[in-house]
């Protein structure tokens, strides 16, 4: 196999990857939607202040990306994962403590878990990137910031 097709493959693949994470998470927001909806037990939750540094690390690892820093990318990216654990423990409740605190645990949670594989690839990168293993990166690591975005608005509309 060339190396412009590998490249052709990879990028393909994350494309497929984000469209699986896009409908995840449009699922995700959908059952929100609906049981925010629904009332009676909802109690809105204050948000960690922690969220908005965690969007500006998650927004700098995404230039990071785009100037080819694939160990700054992955730094930033481990400092937002450290950052949501710091969130989740200073929210002080359980994910049984209700459905405003399990949709924030489940919403943040599964991004995370993304998250963790996207560093993991950026980190590859940084020690041996290809053109197919940086564009499929890009592809990947784009898609969960715009997809983190769609999180943050929806808990902001959540809680009120």
């Amino acid at each position: 196999m060339t190396a412009a097709l590998r490249a052709r493959v990879a990028a393909t693949g994350a494309w497929l990857a984000s469209g699986a994470m896009i409908t995840l998470f449009s699922a995700l927001a959908s059952a929100l939607v609906i049981r925010r909806g629904i009332g009676g037990d909802w109690a809105s939750l204050a948000l960690p202040p922690i969220l908005w540094l965690n969007t500006a690390l998650l927004a700098s690892s995404g230039a990071a990306v785009e100037v080819r820093r694939w160990g700054a990318a992955a730094l930033l990216g481990a400092a937002f994962l450290a950052g949501q654990a710091w969130a989740w423990q200073s929210l002080g409740l359980a994910l049984s403590s209700g459905p405003a605190a399990a949709f924030f645990y489940v919403l943040t949670g599964v991004h995370a878990a993304h998250v963790a594989g996207g560093v993991a690839a950026l980190a590859w990168n940084s020690w041996r990137a290809t053109p197919g293993s940086t564009a499929a990166a890009r592809i990947y690591w784009h898609t969960l910031g715009g997809l983190w975005m769609v999180v943050l608005c929806l808990l902001l509309w959540a809680r009120s």
